[in-house]
């Protein structure tokens, strides 16, 4: 593609935006279809309306875009620069209530090619070895965690109050308090670990099980921390439809999820 349209400011300003687009130039705002490829807005914000009309208007492809899953060093909110980008002409990966180019390639793709496996498996022990996650500015040492006696240890992530993979994922505020008493409930005398989510630690956003407090046998872990090397030293994991779900099948830990997200229903 040589020339793609956007009426997203943010997407114009990308400071990588048209590498990792594929495309030569982005052109924010025109007027009119002609010279223009294809058409991008920014996953199922209410603002890409514009765009989506505007190429159904002028027969362009639309594509969806978002942040990859290894996305920066830094944080988004804080306005890091993002290295990698999810695009889909169907749909958006987060979203289970319509396709999507990855639904559609695990359901339809050749996912038995020996090769594939291969690069896949590497791929896989290179993020687990670099201890990569979608953000990578916390501490690589490991979250020392306190000797509690050789007792289980869950771990139940929290995510960003009104992100939208949690609606999009069929999750609603009260699936996490049914995540939070189902820990309690299926593991007795098990430690419960909650993750707090980047964004909220950086005081940019809320959780949802933010207002909690430290008890017995459950604490919060408030402070910055490599998601890889805690996934390491926990037995298993609680998520509504975080990302650190598809990183704790990663690591190999048994994940249970409270809403849908892309990761779940294909027999892991």
């Amino acid at each position: 593609m040589r020339r793609v349209a956007t009426f997203s400011r943010g997407i114009a300003g990308l400071e990588h935006g048209p590498a990792l687009i594929g495309c030569e130039k982005l052109v924010y705002w025109p007027l009119r279809g002609e010279g223009i490829d294809a058409v991008v807005g920014w996953g199922h914000k209410g603002n890409t309306m514009v765009a989506i009309e505007f190429a159904h208007k002028h027969r362009l492809p639309y594509f969806r875009l978002e942040d990859g899953f290894l996305r920066s060093v830094g944080l988004g909110v804080e306005g890091d620069t993002a290295l990698s980008m999810v695009m889909d002409e169907e749909g958006m990966y987060y979203d289970v209530r319509r396709p999507s180019r990855l639904e559609n390639l695990l359901a339809d793709g050749e996912l038995d090619d020996a090769e594939l496996l291969t690069r896949a498996s590497e791929a896989i022990s290179a993020i687990i070895d670099g201890g990569l996650s979608k953000y990578n500015n916390s501490p690589t040492r490991p979250e020392t965690l306190r000797d509690n006696g050789g007792r289980r240890r869950v771990l139940v992530v929290d995510q960003t109050a009104g992100d939208l993979s949690v609606a999009c994922g069929l999750g609603r505020r009260a699936s996490f308090e049914q995540m939070l008493r189902a820990a309690h409930e299926e593991n007795p005398g098990a430690e419960i670990l909650i993750k707090t989510h980047p964004d909220v630690l950086s005081g940019k956003k809320r959780g949802y099980l933010g207002a909690l407090e430290s008890r017995e046998n459950q604490r919060l872990i408030s402070a910055p921390c490599n998601p890889i090397r805690l996934l390491e030293q926990v037995d298993t994991v609680y998520v509504v439809t975080s990302q650190l779900g598809f990183e704790a099948l990663m690591v190999g830990k048994p994940v249970t999820c409270f809403g849908a997200p892309f990761y779940s229903g294909w027999g892991l």
